[in-house]
């Protein structure tokens, strides 16, 4: 009987695996067919502004502010299997 469970789970996941690679490959995402955009390679090889690192929280706030992205945005998850559990 082991066999056979082993086998059922073994389908489960090649099933889940390939209905997954169809949606991704669908509209809106198109995921093979689209052209990866990568703001941060592009920034770092056209050697644009130079970062200053700050306190603790090290070159996030000239990151942020770079690319446009709002501080409020940042959120910090702590968990029990995190690196930050002794905080």
């Amino acid at each position: 009987m082991l066999p056979m469970k082993r086998l059922l789970f073994v389908l489960s996941l090649s099933c889940t695996s390939a209905w997954a690679a169809a949606i991704y490959d669908a509209e809106p995402i198109n995921y093979n067919d689209s052209e990866a955009i990568d703001s941060v390679a592009d920034f770092f090889k056209s050697g644009a502004g130079e970062w200053k690192a700050e306190g603790r929280s090290g070159y996030l706030k000239d990151f942020l502010e770079t690319f446009d992205i709002p501080a409020e945005s940042q959120v910090l998850v702590y968990s029990k299997t995190s690196l930050q559990v002794s905080h």
